[in-house]
This record gives structure tokens, C-alpha cells and sequence, in this order.
């Protein structure tokens, strides 16, 4: 994970896998600087575990599809309505996020590779739908 692809209120780990929420970054030229420690080696990725889908407010919905299992989980940005909602979708390498328009899913964020961790998410959504994605209580 590079401090470039951070943004404040992601979430990460430290060292010893404590969780982490982003709250300050700060370049110093050659020293990025993350919730007033030097970065690296102080912080780590996330993994995306259901765990933390669960934290961040996905639901989940596992579907057989043409005889497969796939891990299926969505979220959405209009709770009252059941409206704007989002699918995030794993694959073999990783998990990949679409949007449900009229029926009908279109992959709403493209990337070179699927997302591992959780700050890619985070980013990505925010993207998409200008929203945090928070731990919920």
C-alpha cells in the first residue's frame, strides 16, 4: 500500500493489526506522514473479509449463479427507499463493484485489477456516490 492511495477516514492497520482510521496525512517531501507517524512501516492494507463488509454496512446476499457460488454483497446510499444500490461482487482475485441501474447491473467502477482491501473500496464508493463508508454501530 502506498500513502498515495489513502485518503482521511480510510481504514488500515497498524503493525501489530490494530485497526486504524485515518484521520491526518500529511507530505513532507520525501516523508508521508499518517496520523502523526512516519509511514512506512507503521501501517498496513486491510484485507476485504465479510467481517468488514458487515462493519462497513454491506449486506449479505450470496447468489448461485450458472452453478456457482459467488460472495455477493450489497449496500445502499438510499437506506429509506432501498434505492442506489450497489453490489460488490467477488471474484477469483478479488471483488469487483457494480451498480444496479433499471434492473439491470453495470460495473460502476473499473480497475486494472480487482480490490483487496478495504481503502480501495472506501475510495471507490466515495467516487461514485460522494459517501464515506463507515464502520456502522
Amino acid at each position: 500500500m502506498k500513502a498515495n492511495e489513502l485518503k482521511l477516514n480510510n481504514y488500515i492497520q497498524d503493525r501489530f493489526g490494530k485497526q486504524v482510521w485515518v484521520y491526518q496525512l500529511s507530505n513532507l517531501g520525501d516523508e508521508n506522514i499518517i496520523n502523526e507517524e512516519s509511514y512506512p512501516p507503521y501501517y498496513k492494507p486491510i484485507p476485504i473479509t465479510q467481517e468488514w463488509l458487515f462493519k462497513l454496512g454491506f449486506q449479505d446476499d450470496d447468489v448461485i449463479e450458472e452453478g456457482f457460488i459467488m460472495g455477493y454483497y450489497l449496500i445502499y446510499t438510499d437506506l429509506e427507499n432501498d434505492e442506489n444500490e450497489f453490489a460488490l461482487i467477488q471474484g477469483e482475485e478479488g471483488y469487483y463493484l457494480a451498480e444496479e441501474r433499471e434492473e439491470c447491473w453495470l460495473t460502476a467502477f473499473t480497475s486494472p485489477k480487482p480490490f483487496q482491501y478495504i481503502h480501495e473500496i472506501q475510495n471507490a464508493f466515495f467516487l461514485l456516490t460522494g459517501i464515506e463508508l463507515k464502520i456502522k454501530k
